[in-house]
């Protein structure tokens, strides 16, 4: 059996590329996993991606045990995952639309995996838009419980 967060991501890949919604191309394409594209230069690392983007990243995660009919109990995984949009844009307006497509292809989203079943992908917080260095940011977070199958 795979290893059920490389299904995962690939699943949220593939919802995010094959589906054509209008958050892929407010970003151009541009959802990466975990972290911004970097490159180390003499004077550090440095962020070499164009606006608008995305990154997401899991940030915990705990075994579930669920019991079906006839008292057998079955194994999942309950992790939460945080989706932030960046934006080099000069007011929050555009985040604001980004974000409510990524709402829109997310919550309580269908995803294709093949040893595991997606129980459900809740949207539990959205934070509050942010402007550091010029960059507009938002932070979704999602609750997502997968079973095996």
């Amino acid at each position: 059996m795979a290893d059920f967060s490389t299904e995962l991501i690939t699943a949220v890949m593939t919802k995010f590329t094959t589906s054509t919604p209008t958050i892929y191309t407010n970003l151009g394409g541009r959802m990466y996993f975990y972290e911004l594209p970097q490159k180390t230069t003499s004077s550090g690392i440095q962020i070499t991606t164009q606006y608008p983007c995305a990154v997401f990243r899991p940030i915990g995660q705990k075994p579930e045990w669920w019991m079906y009919s006839g008292g057998t109990p079955h194994a999942g995984e309950d992790l939460l995952m945080d989706f932030t949009i960046y934006t080099r844009d000069a007011t929050v307006g555009n985040l604001l639309t980004y974000v409510s497509n990524l709402k829109t292809l997310y919550d309580w989203c269908s995803l294709t995996m093949t040893s595991y079943t997606l129980m459900s992908m809740q949207r539990i917080s959205i934070s509050a838009p942010m402007k550091i260095d010029d960059v507009w940011q938002q932070t979704v977070t999602y609750r997502i419980r997968i079973d095996t199958k």
